[in-house]
């Protein structure tokens, strides 16, 4: 099939999983843990037809692959923790400092390179993320609460996951 298949089919479910998320967190499920580990094994569970039909093996555990599952936990206990403390609606516009984290620690443990344009760019993603977060009044002080340190760990550890993952090889040659 065509992969711009396969990406507006991961679009869609990602867009019903966000939908899914807000009216369950907000309006049915008291235990946001159990919501969680019930939509993992779904997850799971509908996975490993398709692994065991396309021959995937065990990976062998690595300390890459440790430490991206490490960053991964870490992730989603603090997104259950931020989804608690805030509404999924204002999650959504600051998953985009994730780039901006992205970014950061590809420059600080990577040694990227980006240049001015690019740092442009990260400033109108941050400062725009900090104005999306800010209350009516647009006090300064609503983007320094706990709801917002929570879903900044999510990000920063979903970043710090990413470059886990990244090949071995890639890593050593930058």
């Amino acid at each position: 099939m065509n992969y711009l298949f396969f990406a507006w089919l991961a679009s869609f479910i990602y867009g019903l999983e966000v939908v899914i998320g807000k009216l369950t967190s907000k309006y049915t499920i008291s235990n946001p843990w159990l919501l969680n580990f019930v939509w993992s094994l779904l997850i799971i569970i509908l996975i490993i037809p398709f692994a065991l039909a396309h021959h995937v093996a065990a990976p062998t555990l690595t300390l890459n692959l440790f430490w991206a599952g490490f960053y991964y936990a870490l992730a989603n206990i603090f997104y259950i923790i931020s989804l608690k403390l805030m509404d999924v609606t204002a999650l959504g516009p600051l998953f985009n400092f994730r780039s901006v984290f992205s970014v950061l620690l590809g420059v600080l443990i990577l040694g990227e390179k980006i240049n001015s344009y690019q740092t442009i760019l990260i400033a109108v993603i941050f400062i725009a993320g900090i104005l999306v977060s800010m209350d009516e009044k647009l006090s300064l002080k609503s983007f320094f609460r706990p709801a917002i340190l929570a879903v900044m760990v999510f990000l920063v550890s979903l970043s710090l996951m990413g470059i886990r993952i990244l090949p071995v090889n890639i890593r050593q040659s930058m």
